[in-house]
């Protein structure tokens, strides 16, 4: 009987068992099949972050928006620039899940921008738009000092940022299952400043912010501030 050959693998390093590891947890969190939810957290962190640089460093309209951040006063400094210290706004990615389930992003004059890291980095294009929004929210309250406890105020902001951030683009529109040719972006503006304003921590009912919206509508929707006309 021939003898049954066998062979063995070099023996394994330190060095090649940490590679190893290393390996697994990235795919296990691309999986989804991660035991370890610090994992997942840390990767949607990473994705989330890359995907904000390439949208600051490629989006014309998110570049044209931080640059005319960058020429007004900011009536309430930051307390931590860290997140992003080369932009004229802090810009952090953070996990919402926990808070705020199905959020994209928000912003706080204190705090800045954040971007809720499950959500983003499902679509850089979602990303650009969501960013967007949230840097005219913080133009506006450059510019023009919102009072966020006063409804006009939140209504004109919500419908300045949804008309020109491109959140109402036909391709979101049709996305979301929304198709009227007459009127769409119109029809569409009213219906994301309308869920900003009665969702969320602050929100308020509906009765009360359709009438606000419908007070504040023609000089807020007319407004294209800092853009010549509508992107």
């Amino acid at each position: 009987m021939a003898e049954a050959s066998t062979s063995q693998l070099p023996a394994q390093t330190p060095a090649d068992q940490r590679l190893l590891e290393r390996w697994q947890r990235k795919l296990s969190v691309m999986t989804g099949l991660s035991s370890s939810p610090a994992d997942i957290e840390a990767y949607q962190c990473r994705q989330c972050e890359t995907m904000r640089d390439k949208v600051v460093k490629s989006s014309p309209i998110v570049r044209f928006i931080l640059t005319h951040l960058s020429l007004l006063p900011d009536p309430t400094p930051l307390k931590d620039q860290s997140a992003t210290p080369y932009l004229p706004a802090s810009i952090a990615c953070v996990p919402c899940k926990d808070v705020a389930p199905g959020l994209f992003a928000g912003h706080d004059p204190e705090t800045g921008i954040f971007l809720c890291q499950e959500t983003v980095i499902r679509d850089e294009g979602v990303l650009r738009s969501t960013l967007a929004h949230e840097l005219i929210h913080l133009w506006d309250h450059r510019r023009f000092h919102l009072d966020y406890r006063n409804p006009r105020h939140r209504a004109c902001t919500e419908i300045r940022a949804a008309n020109l951030s491109g959140d109402c683009s036909w391709k979101n529109e049709v996305n979301r299952g929304h198709f009227s040719i007459p009127r769409q972006h119109q029809l569409c503006v009213r219906r994301r400043a309308l869920l900003s304003l009665t969702t969320g921590y602050s929100a308020i009912p509906k009765e009360e912010a359709e009438r606000v919206i419908n007070e504040v509508w023609d000089s807020c929707f007319a407004d294209t501030r800092p853009f010549d006309e509508i992107y």
